[in-house]
């Protein structure tokens, strides 16, 4: 790509928008997954899942605990079951909701490498049109100053001679 001040700023812009968004996306994940309690919130205890495994464990205790006699009867193992049984409706609710969440950052981050590729695509573009477009460089060398048309000029190094000062502490001459 032709060097081009306008390309490299607006490339430098497009990059930093697609930071941007990246990282909105990656912070929108991570809220979904310490609210529902999936991923990296899996320890959080007032999560969704955490609430929703607390419920269960509620409600079991008192369903034992209204049965008194009757634990093993007909009608305390329904409620049990249909305590499950919300517990689970619940559970695949909040999976689903991360499942969800999961695939909108997967999704985004997708979307926003194809927009960086297209866009840098249309600067690269621009830049080479706008190279096109001018007038090209002169091809002649000139002498400029200081002599720096001869080869080598200003690039050899001269040895220094040898003098007392050159070689002082370092024994006789």
């Amino acid at each position: 790509m032709p060097f081009d001040s306008r390309a490299a700023r607006e490339s430098a812009e497009l990059g930093n928008e697609a930071a941007d968004t990246r990282a909105s996306l990656a912070a929108k994940f991570a809220a979904a997954q310490n609210e529902l309690g999936f991923g990296a919130g899996v320890g959080n205890p007032y999560s969704a899942a955490a609430e929703n495994k607390t419920a269960l464990v509620n409600r079991q205790r008192g369903i034992a605990n209204s049965a008194g006699n009757q634990l093993y009867a007909g009608s305390t193992l329904n409620k049990q079951s249909a305590a499950r049984s919300d517990y689970d409706r619940n559970q695949k609710d909040l999976e689903d909701s991360f499942a969800q969440a999961q695939g909108a950052y997967t999704g985004g981050i997708g979307q926003t490498g194809r927009d960086e590729a297209l866009g840098d695509a249309a600067i690269r573009e621009g830049a080479i049109t706008r190279a096109a477009a001018s007038e090209p460089a002169p091809l002649a060398v000139g002498r400029g100053r200081g002599g720096r048309g001869r080869i080598g000029a200003g690039n050899t190094r001269r040895p220094q001679a040898r003098t007392r000062q050159t070689y002082r502490g370092r024994g006789r001459i």
